[in-house]
């Protein structure tokens, strides 16, 4: 059965709605890129000078050197084009105490309810090895698509194998009720697992469901509530 929970949010603690940190202000043009001449990464044949390389992209990025009109008025458009997206380093510093916060808020108890982060408890305790073999498959309803994979693991190898099958996700399921959407996802995964001759047979699963979710163990969950337009 799918369960539903709604938050208000008319208290809501999110740095989004402090009146006393604004959102950044547009950042500035900066001057260049981090474009790599050839000639430098020839150089850069050992760790130290990989490392150095890095440094010398960072500190003192530059713009290839147009060889005609026509790729100079390409390469001020990308300007142009890219200026709004490059920060200052005091803009990153602002966007990484908000995130900060926004974790500590979602692990707090009094405060998560209101969180734009929940930091839900996920259950995961364990890693993958590298030794994992065999055949899995996997849903995956991210947004406006579902897909349904198979994955085949080779044992000694790092080989990865996959098949998958995309179906788009109607406008009628997204704001319908969940019983339709989750039975539409059983039917697509019936018709994969025919389609590549997987019946009789038990298969692990995985399912990236990417809605927030309260999690009560790995395998089991409350929906808190729907986005992305469902």
């Amino acid at each position: 059965m799918l369960k539903i929970r709604s938050r208000a949010r008319s208290n809501s603690h999110s740095l989004l709605e402090q009146n006393d940190l604004l959102l950044p202000c547009p950042p500035a043009p900066t001057p260049a890129n981090s474009y790599v001449s050839p000639s430098f990464l020839e150089n850069a044949m050992n760790y130290n000078n990989i490392m150095q390389a890095a440094e010398s992209i960072l500190m003192t990025p530059t713009l290839p050197s147009p060889d005609s009109i026509k790729d100079k008025g390409k390469i001020d458009q990308l300007k142009k084009l890219c200026q709004d997206f490059m920060l200052t380093d005091e803009q990153l510093k602002h966007i990484e105490k908000r995130m900060v916060t926004e974790v500590n808020w979602g692990l707090g108890k009094e405060t998560n309810p209101t969180s734009n982060i929940k930091s839900y408890i996920t259950y995961v305790s364990e890693l993958p090895t590298g030794r994992e073999h065999g055949r899995y498959l996997a849903l995956d309803l991210g947004g406006t698509n579902f897909r349904a994979i198979l994955i085949e693991l080779e044992a000694g190898s790092a080989s990865i194998k996959m098949k998958s099958a995309k179906h788009p996700v109607s406008a009628q399921l997204m704001q319908g009720p969940g019983e339709h959407l989750f039975n539409f996802m059983a039917d697509k995964l019936r018709e994969f697992m025919i389609d590549h001759e997987l019946l009789g047979q038990k298969y692990k699963l995985g399912f990236t469901f990417s809605f927030p979710t309260i999690q009560h163990s790995i395998s089991s969950a409350d929906l808190a509530n729907w986005t992305k337009g469902y």
